[in-house]
């Protein structure tokens, strides 16, 4: 048989018999009638489906009878995430490490020392006793650490170092104080960027 390509003779053993190897059939070009076929057949049956991501507007071609929700795997892994309960996560086996541990906080206290400090320092909040705000100040547990949900951001409020001393020596009444709760609120997601929420 004579190569399509270079036009040599080969005996053609490989593949369909067009090509003498592997490398010659890879270079072929591809025709606009060609690119125009494979286009057609991969579009065939799709639909056009919206993100389920919350917040995303982006649309997504699929095929009817696949399962995807999201148009990319970062929000697809948010809307898993908020929409999929933790132990359904480990229990239909999705341990993509870094994803599932980015389970969402209920308090701030759910993220690591390092990463509250960081997002103590974004809010730059001051403390609510005296106003002190030249680094980052306490967390102070109102009722203590031995009650029920005792990280629950109404039994937390922001002090200074000193404030926060006054209080355990019975100085200063911290149930008088704000809470974290009536502080921050919510807004301290926003700078959380484990679940990139807003």
């Amino acid at each position: 048989m004579i190569r399509e390509k270079c036009g040599i003779e080969h005996d053609g053993s490989f593949g369909s018999g067009r090509f003498c190897c592997i490398k010659c059939s890879n270079s072929r070009p591809c025709t606009p009638e060609k690119k125009a076929k494979i286009r057609a057949a991969l579009s065939q049956g799709c639909v056009t489906r919206v993100c389920a991501n919350e917040g995303c507007t982006n649309t997504f071609d699929t095929k009817p009878s696949s399962g995807k929700m999201c148009c990319g795997r970062k929000c697809g892994a948010q809307w898993r995430f908020t929409n999929i309960p933790y132990e359904r996560l480990v229990e239909i086996g999705f341990r993509s490490g870094r994803a599932l541990k980015r389970k969402r906080p209920s308090t701030i206290f759910d993220v690591s020392v390092r990463t509250t400090r960081k997002i103590l320092q974004r809010l730059a909040i001051a403390c609510v006793n005296c106003g002190w705000d030249k680094t980052t100040c306490d967390i102070h547990h109102i009722n203590g650490h031995k009650i029920p949900n005792a990280n629950r951001h109404d039994n937390l409020t922001y002090v200074c170092p000193n404030c926060h001393r006054l209080i355990h020596n019975k100085k200063l009444d911290a149930t008088t104080l704000p809470t974290f709760e009536d502080i921050v609120g919510e807004a301290w997601r926003k700078y959380y960027g484990g679940c990139n929420e807003t």
